[in-house]
C-alpha cells in the first residue's frame, strides 16, 4: 500500500475536484486550460461515443433518471460513513451575498452564503443519505447548537425536520468552529464530520482540533482503517483565502479532505445561461 501521507493527499485532491460547482472551476482544479463552450460540447460528445463503444451505457440509457438525485459537491469524499455529523456555520459572515448554482450544473442564482449552504444540505439530506445512515446537524456561530441530541436515523420524517430546522436558522453573531467540533466529537460512535463554513474564525487552534479528533478515535478503530482520528472533511463556502487556509489545515490535521465551493463568476454565469442551457 502507498504510505499514509500519500493516501491522505490523494483524498484531499480528489475532494477538491469533486467539490467544484461549475465546469470552468472543474478544469481549473485540474490545472487544465478552460475549454470554450464549443470545445466542451465536443468533449462531451466524444465521451458519450467512447462510453457507448465500451458498453458502459446503451442507446436506451435514460441519463435524466440517473442524475435525478443530483450529485453533492462535498458529501461522500473519501470513504462512505454510516454515522456522520454536519457542522454548519450560521455566523453573520454567512449572510454575505454570492452567486451559486443549485443544484450544481443548473442555472446560477443569487443569494447569501447561507442560501447556498441550505440548498446544498437539502440536496444531500433528501437525495444522498440512505435509510441505513444516521446523522446529526450542528449549527454554530459564537456557540454551537445541536438539532437533535445525538444521531438520528435518516428517515423521511427526520430528514424533513432537519431541512425545516436549517431553513429557520438566520445568520448572526461571531464564529466558533471549535465549539461545533467539540460537540460533534462528543457524539458516541461518530465516524466523520463535515464542516461547512467560510472559515472566518481567528480563534480556533488547529492543533487542539487535531488532538481532540485523535482522542475521540481511540478505542473506536477497526482493522484496516487508514485514519488515526475522526476525520473532519471541510468545505469552504465562498470563503476568503485566509478562511480556505484554515479549513484546509483542519482537514489535513484530522486526515480529512478539503474542498472549496466557490461563487459563480459573472462570466461563468453568462456561459451557463446562454451556452449550456
Amino acid at each position: 500500500l502507498p504510505p499514509l501521507h500519500t493516501l491522505r493527499r490523494l483524498q484531499q485532491l480528489l475532494g477538491a475536484c469533486q467539490a467544484v460547482s461549475t465546469w470552468p472551476g472543474f478544469f481549473r482544479s485540474l490545472y487544465v486550460t478552460v475549454p470554450s463552450p464549443l470545445q466542451l460540447l465536443r468533449l462531451w460528445a466524444a465521451s458519450v461515443r467512447t462510453s457507448l463503444a465500451c458498453g458502459y451505457h446503451t442507446a436506451r440509457t435514460d441519463f435524466s433518471r440517473i442524475q435525478a438525485s443530483g450529485v453533492s459537491s462535498f458529501l461522500m469524499r473519501g470513504d462512505s460513513f454510516e454515522r456522520i455529523a454536519f457542522c454548519i456555520d450560521i455566523s453573520s459572515s454567512m449572510d454575505t451575498p454570492v452567486s451559486f448554482t443549485a443544484p450544481p450544473g443548473s442555472r446560477s442564482r443569487s443569494g447569501s452564503r447561507m442560501d447556498a449552504v441550505r440548498s446544498e444540505i437539502q440536496q444531500i439530506l433528501t437525495s444522498r443519505l440512505s435509510h441505513r445512515q444516521q446523522f446529526s446537524i450542528i449549527v454554530f456561530n459564537g456557540r454551537a447548537t445541536e438539532w437533535s441530541h445525538g444521531l438520528a436515523q435518516a428517515t423521511p420524517a427526520n430528514l424533513a425536520a432537519a431541512v425545516h430546522f436549517l431553513h429557520a436558522c438566520t445568520p448572526n453573531g461571531s464564529t466558533s468552529i471549535a465549539s461545533a467540533l467539540r460537540l460533534a466529537l462528543a457524539i458516541p460512535q461518530i465516524q466523520a464530520i463535515y464542516l461547512i463554513s467560510d472559515g472566518e474564525d481567528s480563534q480556533v487552534d488547529v492543533r487542539e482540533v487535531a488532538a481532540a479528533a485523535s482522542a475521540a478515535k481511540k478505542g473506536r478503530r477497526t482493522h484496516g482503517e487508514v485514519s488515526s482520528s475522526i476525520q473532519c472533511h471541510t468545505t469552504a463556502f465562498c470563503a476568503p483565502l485566509v478562511g480556505q487556509k484554515l479549513l484546509r489545515a483542519i482537514a489535513e490535521a484530522t486526515g480529512g479532505t478539503f474542498a472549496a465551493f466557490e461563487s459563480v463568476p459573472e462570466e461563468d454565469q453568462e456561459d451557463q445561461g446562454d451556452q449550456f442551457n
